[in-house]
């Protein structure tokens, strides 16, 4: 009999530590999903610092054309000689590009130069726009454009006001050539 009730004070033992546990579980559960977690903040000692530089830079056009009419002599022809005037912040190796246009008709660009002047003669045209221009062509006036192009990249700046100069063949204004106009 005493084997009975110690069988017996051993299941009821179980049984109670069992509960026990059960109890346990079910109320860390139901304290855990109750409790909501708490905010904290790190306790960094120094301040992290981030920096970045960034600028953007533009072209500047070039400015000031100006165009003064060379006389040929006797029986040369008369050219015009174009100048300009550029930002001192250009950035290095940035050229100049130079487009040609026959007023309502076609344009050329000129290969990219570092010198800021161009001196228009017929020459010029005849491989630039495929004019022949000889004693009897009739009189034409061309505008010339500027620009500032930095090469391997897209940047370029806008195209400078135009200079117009006209061309007059020899038989039709006495020496010809080319004349800057305004």
């Amino acid at each position: 009999m005493l084997n009975r009730m110690a069988s017996h004070r051993d299941r009821k033992r179980r049984r109670v530590a069992l509960t026990i546990c059960a109890v346990f579980v079910v109320s860390s559960g139901l304290v855990a999903s109750l409790v909501q977690p708490l905010v904290t903040e790190a306790a960094w000692m120094d301040a992290e610092v981030a920096q970045a530089h960034f600028s953007a830079g533009t072209l500047p056009a070039p400015n000031s054309l100006a165009c003064q009419t060379q006389a040929g002599g006797l029986l040369g022809t008369d050219k015009a000689h174009v100048s300009w005037n550029t930002s001192a912040s250009l950035p290095p190796g940035a050229k100049y590009e130079i487009v040609m246009q026959k007023v309502g008709g076609a344009a050329g660009t000129l290969p990219l130069q570092t010198e800021r002047q161009i001196t228009v003669v017929p020459g010029l045209l005849d491989s630039l726009l495929g004019l022949v221009l000889n004693l009897l062509s009739p009189p034409a006036e061309y505008s010339v454009k500027v620009s500032v192009v930095y090469p391997g990249t897209q940047w370029r700046s806008m195209p400078s006001t135009p200079q117009s100069v006209r061309y007059t063949g020899a038989l039709l204004g006495l020496l010809g050539g080319f004349q800057c106009l305004s």
